[in-house]
């Protein structure tokens, strides 16, 4: 017997008789390859979404300190503490937008 003709012979037993030839294993194949690049699409495309959901939350956050920064005096405690809060909510929005392109 042919090993070729003994594998096929077994995986159509495995497969309860899906894959008999080639040219079906050759399309399921290509079938779960299409199927893992609509899930990688899927996958970024959510992805994108969160990041631009992050973003807009990060800048309402990062304006609200830019607010209290200039409502205090500068120098004291609470301004220096809403400005480093304020530049490290502006860098973290600048690498998430980054992050994107």
């Amino acid at each position: 017997m042919d090993v070729t003709k003994i594998l096929f012979d077994a995986m159509a037993v495995l497969t309860k008789g899906y894959i008999t030839d080639v040219a079906t294993l050759l399309m399921g194949l290509l079938f779960i390859g299409f199927l893992l690049m609509a899930f990688d699409k899927l996958r970024d495309a959510l992805d994108c979404s969160a990041d631009a959901i992050r973003h807009r939350r990060i800048d309402k956050d990062a304006e609200e300190y830019l607010e209290m920064r200039n409502s205090t005096t500068k120098g004291t405690h609470a301004w220096n503490e809403a400005n480093m809060t304020y530049r490290r909510l502006l860098k973290r929005s600048v690498e998430l937008k980054m992050k994107n392109y």
